[in-house]
């Protein structure tokens, strides 16, 4: 029979785990510890092999290392496992916890209902700005695909012509592949009707460029992407599903788009997503005959897209684009303007028209959350003060302090993560309420979901405000346990570093409020000005209805006759004004511009003169929109495609391009320069048409029967609240050609309030916000004086009874309250001049510094304040002395 031996005779175990037991172990029981581990390790080294008898020792090892748990003395080590103690330690704190959370209702739902707000606020916000600013762009290796523009002299980037992207394509050997888009308005035909659908004409590479590949069929060959060959098409995932009944044997068939036999090449799967052009429905291959006029280098109306090469970096891209542009500039002098190239990525791309007003949400959910931290913090140090005996009751049995401190991170974290179950619903409803107080189409919308990591990240605030709001509770009630086991059942005075704790929470929480109001003032004041700029148009009681013509059975003969029909139509229907045409309509996101030449001063190069934005109107547009006429005339029935070339210019063009000479009479040229020479005949007012805030840029109309357009707007002015017109006006114009793709009729103020969507939409979001947080600060207000008063009724009880008056009384609490506010609203202008800055861009006719908003702000927060301390004050002052001497 072997001899037993001593611990220190068994050979030791590996360095490394005998380490870890010596940090994890308390020093009284570390020697036994370690000669115990000793022994077992070697036990398993007779009985079994080395390997278990490792794996063995480090299961022992790391279990110490996350328990942190004393290990004693043990006859059988094996039958107690520290773990196991830990664990149900665990569990009982957290039963003992929620009965501790029973037995106070009112804290329970107050912390748990202003932990959710902020929770649930943040969570909504984070679902909607994860897809636009967290996530990149669904296509393999994202940061590579990036759009190429052409650089203009102030910085700004344009669409650039098809030979340019013939020689950027070919120039620049850090692309690994390139494709051109254009826009291109189809019309499907089904059932006897046609139905207008948002496409795009794209060059071979376009997939490939994007990383994407189809679910059904092939992508497009370069053979396609030919003027001849190019009624091919590619159908997106939910045109094919809805237009097609999911058919898969749709692809190689032939179908009818804008009166022309297309073959379906494909399908694109469920999961793409074309951030270049996200209404897109269906592709067709660009197709551009270098033979005709818009295959230029000056018709500057192509998107280039390009993959840059995993062995390149983006700067060597922009150096290889800006040295090939340097080039087509020397070899054609005359055709470029620009000065050189840029690149952008197309996930920012695709979001920029919202990141700042995202960033900016995130910012006050953020400022929410450290709110509702600094509420739930103060609820906790006041439920810390009641429970003060009963932990000194529990130190004085031998409790430790890292035991009451445990227990109260314990009951933190679980308020918490009940406020996160709750946070989690709001936040679901909250998304919902977001995207349709949007106003208009956020971008990525579908991935705007309360998902997996939605709940990941709502946990992770509900644990990081938990260490956030409950750590200095936690300890400060855990110290005055210690102070106060001497003294159990005697008077206690709460300390003074627990009253400048729960001012210091009252003051961050009125700053915080204080940058949240002066946000949510800036954006009010903007939404007014905006409301108050000149439009140059009046959009009451005008409807858009909009119409595609296309196919090989129109002509310039048969669309000018189409178009007289339908308006004839439209005047038709009951309750119409008048009724008129335009080739693009003011603040709908239309942008046509050309380049405008005069004949009387030519320029050396006609690529610096200026652009305009190009109006093709019937005779009766200026009347039914109410554009006022400035100087000579409209146009009129007369002004025909047999009739002399005219123009009306805009108010902006008369000063910039002729700067005060006269206009009427003047001779310029739209787009190219081959003596296509219009006679201005009249100066209408300026029309806010690409921007509601914008300068307003250069506009010239012509008439619609000299530059006949394929598609149309429709306006039409009803006589008054016409509710029947929008179903009537479709119907009527459909009813002269079914074969034209007609689109609902949208009343024109829904454009103008589209301009104003996205301030609209962070206006409205701060508005809650700010609502939100004047709770905060009220009920933080009220609760931090109530507790002063209560802490201070013997104080407050011996100065009435020594003669102090009531307003005297009043008077002193409201002083103590007013110098917390203070303090905060100083902190609060600090701050809001500095994060108001990230509204600039936001603004119009305020500055971020504006001192009215921020005096507003400071008003109603004082008026606020003052309400909130006005009711402990009286209370305080209806304190009877009589009472407070008798209990001495």
């Amino acid at each position: 029979m072997t001899p037993a031996r001593a611990p220190n005779d068994f050979p030791r175990p590996p360095i490394l785990a005998r380490l870890i037991v010596a940090i994890t172990t308390p020093a009284r029981e570390r020697e036994f510890v370690l000669g115990d581990l000793h022994e077992g390790y070697n036990a398993r080294l007779e009985s079994s092999s080395p390997r278990e008898a490792r794996a063995w020792l480090w299961s022992e090892a790391l279990g110490l290392a996350s328990s942190r748990w004393p290990r004693k003395a043990a006859a059988d080590r094996g039958s107690h496992r520290p773990r196991e103690k830990h664990m149900s330690s665990l569990w009982n704190e957290i039963r003992f916890s929620l009965r501790s959370l029973r037995r106070a209702p009112l804290y329970s739902t107050l912390a748990i209902l202003t932990a959710a707000v902020g929770i649930g606020a943040s969570t909504a916000i984070f679902s909607v700005a994860r897809p636009i600013i967290f996530e990149a762009a669904p296509y393999p290796s994202p940061e590579k695909v990036v759009l190429v523009w052409e650089r203009e002299k102030d910085g700004s980037s344009s669409n650039i012509g098809f030979f340019t992207f013939v020689d950027l394509a070919r120039g620049v050997t850090s692309f690994a592949s390139s494709a051109a888009v254009s826009y291109w308005q189809a019309t499907l035909a089904s059932g006897g009707m046609a139905e207008a659908v948002a496409g795009r004409r794209v060059s071979a590479g376009y997939f490939t460029t994007l990383g994407v590949r189809p679910v059904l069929g092939r992508d497009f060959t370069p053979e396609e992407d030919a003027w001849e060959r190019r009624r091919v098409i590619m159908l997106t995932y939910g045109i094919w599903q809805r237009q097609f009944g999911s058919d898969s044997s749709i692809v190689g068939r032939m179908i009818d788009v804008s009166g022309y036999q297309y073959l379906v090449a494909g399908v694109l799967p469920a999961s793409f997503e074309d951030l270049i052009a996200p209404d897109a429905q269906i592709y067709s291959p660009l197709g551009y005959d270098a033979e005709r006029p818009f295959a230029c280098r000056t018709c500057r109306h192509l998107r280039m897209v390009a993959r840059v090469k995993e062995s390149a970096t983006m700067d060597a891209a922009l150096r290889e684009a800006e040295r090939s542009m340097s080039t087509m500039r020397s070899t054609y002098p005359t055709e470029y303007a620009s000065v050189g190239a840029s690149l952008e990525r197309v996930d920012a791309f695709a979001t920029k028209g919202v990141r700042k007003a995202v960033l900016a949400l995130l910012g006050a959910a953020g400022l929410l959350l450290l709110m509702s931290c600094a509420n739930v913090s103060s609820l906790m140090l006041g439920r810390g003060i009641e429970r003060r005996t009963d932990l000194a009751v529990r130190t004085a049995l031998g409790a430790r302090v890292t035991r009451l401190v445990r227990q109260s991170a314990v009951e933190a974290a679980l308020l918490w993560l009940i406020a996160a179950g709750v946070g989690l619903v709001l936040a679901t409803w909250g998304v919902k309420a977001l995207i349709l107080l949007s106003g208009s189409p956020l971008p990525r919308v579908e991935r705007m979901v309360i998902d997996v990591k939605t709940v990941g990240v709502a946990l992770g605030l509900a644990l990081l405000s938990a260490v956030l709001a409950g750590t200095l509770p936690a300890l400060i009630s855990a110290r005055g346990a210690v102070i106060d086991r001497v003294r159990v059942g005697a008077r206690n005075i709460v300390g003074r570093g627990t009253q400048r704790l729960r001012g210091s929470l009252l003051v961050a929480e009125v700053a915080l409020a204080l940058v949240m109001l002066c946000g949510t003032g800036l954006l009010i004041r903007t939404v007014t000005a905006l409301l108050d700029v000149r439009l140059g148009f009046d959009a009451a009681h005008v409807v858009d209805v909009d119409v595609s013509l296309s196919g090989p059975r129109f002509n310039d003969t048969t669309v000018a006759e189409y178009y007289r029909r339908a308006l004839d139509a439209a005047r038709a229907v009951p309750g119409v004004e008048s009724a008129a045409l335009t080739s693009q309509l003011p603040l709908s996101g239309s942008f046509d511009g050309w380049g405008i030449h005069r004949k009387d001063k030519p320029s050396p190069n006609p690529e610096n003169d200026p652009s305009a934005q190009r109006f093709g109107v019937s005779s009766d547009y200026f009347m039914t929109m109410r554009i006022p006429l400035l100087a000579g005339r409209l146009f009129s029935v007369s002004d025909n495609a047999t009739s002399p070339r005219v123009a009306i210019v805009n108010r902006a063009m008369a000063e910039r391009v002729f700067r005060g000479e006269t206009v009427v009479g003047k001779e310029i040229e739209i787009g190219g320069t081959d003596g296509d020479w219009r006679t201005v005949v009249g100066v209408v007012d300026d029309v806010k048409h690409l921007s509601i805030d914008g300068v307003p840029e250069l506009q010239v109309y012509v008439p619609n029967e000299q530059s006949l357009d394929r598609g149309a707007s429709m306006v039409v002015r009803a006589s008054s609240e016409q509710v029947a017109l929008s179903q009537m006006l479709p119907s009527a114009i459909r009813a002269v050609d079914r074969g034209v793709a007609v689109t609902r009729a949208k009343p024109m103020e829904e454009f103008v309030a589209g301009a104003m969507a996205q301030r609209r939409f962070v206006l409205k979001l701060l508005a809650v916000f700010g609502v939100v947080a004047l709770v905060l600060v009220t009920a933080g207000l009220y609760g931090v004086t109530a507790a002063g008063v209560a802490e201070r009724r013997r104080e407050i009880g011996l100065r009435a009874a020594l003669g102090a008056t009531r307003r005297r009384i009043v008077s002193t609490v409201l002083s103590r309250s007013t110098r917390l506010v203070g303090i905060g609203l100083a902190i609060g202008v600090v701050g809001a001049l500095g994060l108001n800055r990230t509204l600039r861009t936001m603004l119009f006719g305020v500055s971020p510094s504006d001192p009215l908003t921020i005096v507003a702000a400071i008003g109603v927060l004082l008026i606020v304040a003052a309400l909130a301390a006005l009711v402990p004050a009286r209370r305080a002052a209806a304190v009877d002395p009589a009472i407070t001497l008798r209990t001495e």
